[in-house]
């Protein structure tokens, strides 16, 4: 008859020849993801087998996978009482027998989790730009315009790139691209940012590549820019000035300026006037033109104009040479025969 001291020891034994040295933990759920990763195999003073997870950036206490009451769990404390993770069956001779799809994650099954032999597939959770300049496109909505633009490499720094005081850069805590007002790339927090994305089409840019298409997290692009579709281009030299005012532009994408009827419209300043008094002929929608200058609603800033050149869809970082502006409402329902002061 076989001891019961002689079966607990040849459990052991079971374990230390069918256990795997390497075992490797993955999942989707964002619960407990700090044991997630790769663990290696070790011995306790008494012979029991345990893992322990090898440490990871901002992760400063250890994980440990181990059997109690002949189950594997995982706790941050070495045989703890309590589980982060838990597989249900006992006796399993290796935590990578553990049935899929039947771990305990917080109390609940986690079909997401996934326990593995051999180590975890090394990533690189820090991807390099060789980027001289990034400029962003269509990345804002109607509260967050500021974001478009040039941003420039910081010397000396890498994935470091400003834009007056913002700076786009690589969270490694958060695993995405973010622009934030101070250096977030090595902190453990999760950072305060303006501009978020996951998208590894930026992790793989290469110097030359332009106008690539991006999934962006935040700012949220709804109602009015919803159809926005962000853009960034990596450069080693700075864009045109045509360029980067294309970037700097920030207009939804349904704009509904008024509509005039008008056949011609007279401008009678009191001084000033610049030679622009008189009567403008109608040329095209909410255009009119007397010699050189013309009468126009400029979109992008929500204004009528007399300027020297049909700026109406003017757009980014400049606006039109005016020689008169008006945010008068009434002349958007002008007719003919009409005036107002």
């Amino acid at each position: 008859m076989v001891s019961y001291a002689t079966v607990i020891i040849t459990f052991a034994n079971i374990l230390a020849t069918i256990a795997n040295a390497d075992i490797c933990i993955t999942g989707t759920s964002t619960t407990n993801t700090v044991f997630f990763g790769n663990y290696q195999q070790n011995t306790d003073d008494e012979g029991n087998i345990y893992y322990e997870k090898d440490q990871v950036f901002c992760d400063d206490q250890p994980e440990y996978l181990y059997l109690t009451n002949e189950k594997w769990q995982t706790n941050q404390e070495l045989n703890g009482n309590g589980y982060s993770l838990l597989c249900p069956d006992e006796n399993i001779a290796s935590p990578d027998l553990c049935p899929a799809g039947t771990w305990i994650n917080a109390g609940s099954t986690d079909p997401s989790i996934e326990v593995t032999a051999n180590a975890c597939p090394e990533l690189d959770s820090t991807p390099s730009l060789e980027c001289d300049y990034i400029l962003l496109q269509d990345s804002g909505n109607a509260n967050s315009g500021g974001l478009n633009g040039l941003f420039t490499k910081v010397a000396n720094e890498d994935d470091l790139y400003q834009k007056d005081s913002y700076l786009f850069q690589y969270s490694k805590v958060s695993q995405s691209w973010i622009i934030a007002e101070s250096d977030e790339r090595e902190s453990c927090q999760n950072p305060s940012y303006f501009f978020k994305s996951t998208d590894t089409t930026i992790d793989g840019l290469s110097v030359g590549d332009a106008n690539e298409n991006i999934a962006i997290t935040y700012p949220v692009q709804d109602g009015d820019y919803s159809c926005k579709q962000p853009k960034i281009s990596c450069l080693d030299s700075e864009p045109t000035d045509e360029e980067l005012n294309n970037a700097l532009c920030n207009l939804p994408c349904n704009i509904n300026p008024p509509s005039l009827s008008c056949s011609y419209i007279e401008i009678d300043i009191q001084g000033g006037n610049y030679g622009s008094d008189g009567i403008y002929n109608k040329i095209d929608n909410n255009l009119y033109q007397m010699g050189e200058y013309y009468f126009l609603y400029y979109v992008q800033g929500g204004y009528y104009a007399i300027t020297k050149s049909d700026d109406r869809n003017l757009c980014g970082n400049t606006g039109p040479t005016a020689y008169l502006r008006s945010f008068d409402s009434n002349i958007d329902t002008l007719q003919n025969g009409n005036s107002i002061t």
